[in-house]
């Protein structure tokens, strides 16, 4: 089988795995401090041109071995973006957790009263802070109007095709000029 046949047919097989190397990448970067030196940019300005060297050396592997390379430097971008992203608060879903954890807590409790009266207080405390988050959170960014951003992309590649088109009659001068010599 000839080396691209082959590389192609590694890459095939092992891009399977991405989900895979997206969640190793997401768990990874969720133990990363965010006080981290990995978070900065000049680390990622680093790493990315190391990646860049490791790529290209790689293309001169054998195909599984090139592959393989590959695959860990999909993982460093996956890491990475990982990294940069922030999880969301589910502010609901922490509002409730007090209430998953309420049956547990009152089988074990000495004195079932006194742990529900600590339940209601930290329900109710987390649904205060909760709300006061909601309210100081920037709201959700909209959708933008389809017509809208359609209408941009049309004018923006409007404007390229004529900026494209200012340029052939350079284009065809400097043709002909090549055809002369």
């Amino acid at each position: 089988m000839d080396q691209n046949k082959e590389k192609t047919l590694w890459s095939a097989v092992v891009g399977l795995f991405d989900p895979e190397l997206r969640k190793l990448a997401r768990e990874l970067a969720a133990l990363v401090p965010e006080s981290s030196a990995l978070r900065t940019e000049a680390i990622e300005r680093a790493i990315g041109s190391l990646k860049g060297l490791i790529e290209a050396k790689a293309e001169k592997l054998s195909p599984a071995a090139g592959v393989a390379v590959e695959k860990f430097t999909d993982l460093h971008d996956f890491f990475m973006g990982a990294l940069g992203s922030r999880p969301e608060l589910d502010l609901d879903k922490w509002t409730r957790e007090v209430l998953t954890e309420a049956g547990p807590r009152l089988r074990n409790a000495q004195n079932p009263a006194t742990e529900m009266e600590r339940i209601k207080l930290e329900f109710k405390l987390r649904k205060e802070l909760a709300e006061m988050i909601r309210k100081e959170l920037p709201p959700p960014p909209q959708p933008p109007d389809s017509i809208a951003a359609i209408n941009a992309i049309t004018d923006g590649l409007n404007n390229l095709n004529k900026k494209l088109e200012s340029y052939l009659p350079r284009m065809r001068k400097w043709a002909e000029e090549g055809k002369r010599r």
